[in-house]
């Protein structure tokens, strides 16, 4: 052990052997194996997770939708409640009587809601397409006989 040591490195103790390279290399099939182990295909899904996923994208479309759908309900109530009140008789010496802002705010409400359902549309139909694609059961044959897999 003549000679400096680098920072960090480590001297092996008097008398260590260095360890023999293997001379044997696997069979093909073991590499095979090894490597399907440590490399999983990526489109081989467990069913778990397949499942899990499958909730979470139809808990995502369920929330897009109800959100949507209530944003179109309560414009579309807004504007038709502003119709109405428009329309109601008043007395005549509270106010103005014109109701030129209530017809403003419906004429822009009412238009609003109709543009609204069609994202409520949309979702809607995702999620009924996503709805039919739920996974399914799956039979396995094991070594101990069959399981079932949902």
């Amino acid at each position: 052990m003549a000679g400096s040591l680098a920072l960090g490195s480590v001297a092996a103790p008097a008398g260590a052997q260095e360890p023999a390279p293997e001379t044997a290399t696997p069979s093909a099939e073991m590499q095979r194996w090894q490597g399907f182990a440590h490399n999983p295909d990526p489109e081989a899904v467990a069913p778990a997770t397949e499942l899990q996923r499958w909730q979470a994208k139809r808990r995502s479309l369920q929330i897009a939708t109800g959100l949507s759908g209530g944003f179109m309900a309560a414009t579309f109530v807004t504007g038709a409640t502003l119709l109405a009140w428009s329309f109601w008789p008043r007395p005549s010496d509270c106010c103005d009587n014109d109701a030129f802002g209530e017809s403003i705010t419906m004429m822009v409400m009412l238009p609003t809601a109709a543009v609204l359902a069609i994202p409520t549309g949309v979702f809607g139909a995702q999620l009924r397409r996503h709805e039919r694609e739920r996974p399914s059961a799956r039979l396995r044959l094991l070594p101990g006989g069959l399981q079932i897999q949902f």
